[in-house]
């Protein structure tokens, strides 16, 4: 069987392991580097825990708090601030965001996994009577299983902030739209910033060319190897004239001609 790690603090000869009822306000995720600061300096100010400040309170009922939970890693913190701006309460939470993802799951999605579960428990007790074969319809109802999954979409459509509204039309016809969504409008930006258009003049073709030819002409054999399009002659230390450049360039350093 595999096994299974968790990050956690263990206290050496704890006195009690009492704990005190948190109710959860907000969800705030954090880049990777931002948390693991708040986790090495419980006492550091950040603006994941100003923003929310009115939220973390105690009453008669419960700690309210907001929960930090590392984009990165599975792990979050848990903080009541007490009106400041950093934890004055706080606590390390492993695996929080798997509580995160179960606290977003509906109420079709758990009754579906009831189903599940059910549905695993009798084919499991009829196997250990010698049944090998089973069929899913004979075991589960496929028609709730339908509905419970269209409810769930509906569900966690309806728990995005980018989702206006989301509702379940089926009204029991086939081939007709059963699930209703309308998106919320987007914000649109606009932004205006100030420009500087410069313009860089290169060198028009015949004066590049006039270039090319002093240079080459300038230390070149007597003889022309070949002859450019405005009828001038073109000449190179090299002896070779390539015809599809065209012109080339001398390089007294090197003492080649190259083409370019």
């Amino acid at each position: 069987m595999n096994k299974f790690y968790i990050n956690g603090k263990l206290t050496h000869k704890a006195s009690d392991h009492n704990t005190n009822r948190c109710e959860v306000e907000k969800w705030v995720f954090l880049p990777h580097s931002d948390f693991e600061r708040l986790k090495a300096n419980p006492y550091l100010e950040h603006e994941a825990i100003t923003a929310p400040r009115e939220l973390m309170y105690e009453d008669k009922n419960a700690y309210h708090c907001i929960m930090l939970l590392d984009e990165y890693v599975d792990d979050g913190l848990l903080i009541e601030a007490e009106g400041f701006d950093f934890p004055r309460l706080s606590m390390f939470v492993p695996d929080a965001k798997s509580i995160f993802e179960r606290y977003k799951t509906s109420e079709s999605e758990l009754k579906l996994h009831d189903m599940i579960k059910d549905t695993v428990e009798r084919i499991a007790e009829l196997a250990h009577t010698g049944k090998t074969d089973f069929t899913s319809a004979d075991m589960i109802d496929m028609d709730e299983v339908e509905s419970l999954v269209k409810n769930a979409i509906v569900q966690q459509l309806a728990q995005r902030e980018d989702i206006k509204m989301a509702k379940n039309t089926d009204i029991g016809v086939e081939f007709q739209p059963d699930i209703h969504v309308e998106a919320k409008k987007l914000t649109e930006l606009k932004f205006y910033c100030p420009l500087k258009v410069q313009r860089v003049i290169k060198p028009s073709f015949y004066e590049d060319s006039i270039r090319h030819y002093s240079l080459c002409s300038a230390h070149s054999s007597t003889h022309p190897v070949g002859r450019n399009e405005y009828g001038a002659d073109a000449f190179c230390r090299s002896g070779i004239y390539d015809s599809k450049c065209g012109f080339t360039d001398y390089h007294p350093a090197d003492n080649i001609c190259a083409c370019t």
